[in-house]
């Protein structure tokens, strides 16, 4: 991510979910010790889950994301190739297939609460780890031709988006468990939120001398 907008979207994303979910996890944990309700919001009288509400803004934000790298910066306008039939611009198609998958793990939020009578538990959490997962192997594979200090900045990227998608797929399998799920909620949490910092720092890099 070479540009300051493609720093500070994704930055700013993972800020923002990693602190609203620290405050969610937390009001959950706290919620079930005291047996209260869960928090609901008045949408012209149908019940709306915070949850589907997260997978909107996931949506919205990702498809920002998509429309910034592959439409309005420039090049490549939604194409795979150039005029020689070369495949063009990898960086902004890699950036574009994250967006991609994050997107998808904003549907799986809308249809887990929608559609949670016939789904198993967990499976917001099973496509937000796949989608961190994917972040990860593009990002492993996106340090070609960079420099010493943006090619560690990546790995360590790497570093820690890593554990944050294997946090989220342990949370898949212990969704029955409250207080260990609260754990790997939390340190799934406050992965995020370093990739948000690590995000933020690197458009300081980015920023013309």
């Amino acid at each position: 991510m070479g540009t300051f907008g493609g720093h500070v979207l994704p930055g700013s994303f993972f800020l923002c979910f990693g602190f609203w979910y620290t405050l969610k996890y937390s009001w959950n944990f706290l919620r079930k010790k005291t047996n209260r309700t869960a928090p609901f919001c008045s949408c012209r009288g149908i019940q709306c889950h915070v949850i589907v509400v997260e997978g909107i803004i996931k949506i919205v934000f990702t498809t920002l994301g998509i429309i910034l790298e592959l439409f309005f910066t420039g090049p490549p306008h939604g194409s795979l190739y150039d005029h020689n039939g070369r495949f063009t611009h990898a960086n902004n198609w890699q950036h574009a297939t994250m967006y991609f998958f994050f997107g998808i793990s904003g549907v799986a939020d809308i249809v887990s609460h929608t559609a949670r009578h016939v789904l198993p538990a967990g499976i917001d959490r099973l496509f937000g780890g796949l989608a961190l997962f994917i972040e990860g192997y593009l990002f492993f594979f996106h340090l070609h031709g960079r420099s010493n200090i943006d090619t560690r900045v990546h790995v360590l990227l790497v570093l820690t988006v890593w554990p944050s998608a294997l946090f989220a797929f342990i949370e898949c399998l212990v969704m029955n468990k409250s207080e260990l799920l609260h754990i790997f909620e939390m340190l799934h949490t406050v992965l995020l939120i370093a990739q948000g910092t690590w995000f933020w720092q690197v458009v300081e890099k980015s920023r013309p001398t």
